[in-house]
């Protein structure tokens, strides 16, 4: 799990908020059944936007969790 924040705000504050994200994903999946050990995460905040954002529908384009499945067989 990867959180992601805009690129409104200091670095700090867009770091700990992307850790906030990914937390309550993590504690969602773990609710659902995901053993907690299969989990990694981490936060990168506004590093890796994925829209130049111009208005608010671009800022909520960047303010994401991204999931990556790896099957380790």
């Amino acid at each position: 799990l990867t959180g992601h924040t805009d690129e409104r705000g200091t670095d700090d504050y867009n770091l700990k908020l992307a850790e906030q994200r990914v937390k309550a994903v993590t504690n969602y999946l773990i609710e659902k059944g995901v053993d907690s050990a299969r989990i990694n995460v981490k936060g990168e905040g506004k590093r890796k936007p994925l829209s130049n954002a111009k208005d608010e529908a671009a800022h909520a384009l960047n303010r994401r969790v991204e999931i990556e499945f790896v099957n380790k067989e």
